[in-house]
């Protein structure tokens, strides 16, 4: 109860966006907690979207950034029928795309905020390594985290300090429990 009731304090009464990550050996409830969220124990003022970096089979940051919309679309149920997907054309500013798009489901809630629960965020770091993602696609997160109702939920393993590289710069952002 003790992890749901800071997910509460730390999103509840926030206009903006904001992250915390959950860390702990495997086995150790993370996910649980993440399912829990998703079956809305955190009540109707979220939608939960849950984005298993485990399953992810993507070829790049526009499979990426499709998927992660598909899933909100499918969170949403019968209230996403108003809602237009993405168009992540060739060429086109990934980031403005996926912005207006999160606006347009915060416009159609507005009562609501967006949360994007991440199993494994370790997983970042391998696809932008084998370079299946660019080391943008955590600051297009940060970015939406900034500007809109959108939190973040990160679990992984409990080794927050050998995130290291520049792009995790969004951990400094987060409030963490193990």
């Amino acid at each position: 109860e003790a992890e749901f009731e800071l997910v509460r304090k730390r999103f509840g009464d926030s206009a903006r966006g904001g992250l915390l990550v959950f860390c702990g050996e495997r086995r150790s409830g993370k996910t649980s907690i993440l399912f829990q969220i998703l079956d809305q124990r955190l009540g109707p003022a979220f939608i939960p979207v849950l984005i298993d970096m485990q399953s992810m089979a993507i070829a790049n940051e526009v499979d990426f950034l499709t998927k992660i919309a598909r899933e909100i679309l499918d969170a949403l149920g019968p209230g996403a029928a108003r809602i237009a997907p993405p168009d992540f054309a060739a060429g086109a500013n990934h980031a403005a795309t996926l912005q207006a798009f999160i606006e347009s489901v915060l416009r159609a809630h507005p009562d609501r905020k967006l949360i994007l629960l991440f199993d494994e965020y370790e997983l970042f770091e391998n696809k932008i390594d084998a370079g299946v993602l660019g080391s943008d696609v955590l600051f297009i997160l940060s970015s939406l985290m900034e500007n809109q109702s959108v939190f973040l939920v990160f679990t992984g393993s409990q080794h927050l300090e050998q995130r290291r590289r520049k792009y995790w710069r969004i951990l400094g952002q987060s409030i963490w429990k193990q």
